[in-house]
């Protein structure tokens, strides 16, 4: 009787020790090396802005330290023009904006964004989802313009592909 009580419960311990391996790696690992990347342009009276500079990144490429995700939950990459890497499901352009220090949108200048091919009243408060890609236009007056340069914006396509070109960074 005292080796079938020992037997049950060295098998209740096992199996609550995997129950606890498999939770810890679901939530704790899960958190950590969850990312996802979008598409992001912006032009200014139709001429399509460079944000690759020094100026607008956030976290050096390839950076994986532990405070990462606290310090830089969305950021950019500065050899992909308009690549977002997000680590914080949530995340609203807005604050992506914030941490590039953009003040948009100003006083004096318009602001007209499209998410995924559609137009986006609001599209600052919008949360950055996996594979979006954004087109704002400041200070843009011609639509016909504005539709022919949506149809160039970054598709997922691209996004995969520079996923792909940048594996060794995006997985630990």
């Amino acid at each position: 009787m005292k080796v079938k009580y020992n037997v049950t419960i060295f098998f209740s311990i096992f199996f609550l020790l995997i129950i606890i391996g498999i939770l810890y790696r679901i939530y704790i690992l899960g958190k950590i090396n969850s990312y996802y990347h979008a598409g992001f342009q912006v032009y200014f009276r139709n001429i399509k802005q460079d944000i690759t500079g020094l100026d607008f990144m956030t976290q050096p490429l390839c950076e994986q330290k532990s405070n990462i995700i606290d310090k830089f939950p969305a950021h950019l990459y500065s050899q992909y023009s308009g690549i977002v890497h997000i680590h914080k499901p949530g995340i609203v352009w807005k604050e992506l904006f914030q941490r590039m220090k953009i003040q948009i949108p100003s006083n004096n200048i318009t602001l007209i964004g499209y998410i995924n091919g559609e137009k986006s009243p609001n599209m600052i408060e919008e949360p950055i989802r996996p594979y979006d890609s954004i087109v704002i236009f400041l200070d843009h007056t011609d639509t016909a313009k504005q539709e022919e340069l949506v149809k160039k914006r970054i598709s997922k396509k691209q996004i995969l592909d520079i996923e792909k070109l940048n594996q060794k960074c995006f997985i630990k």
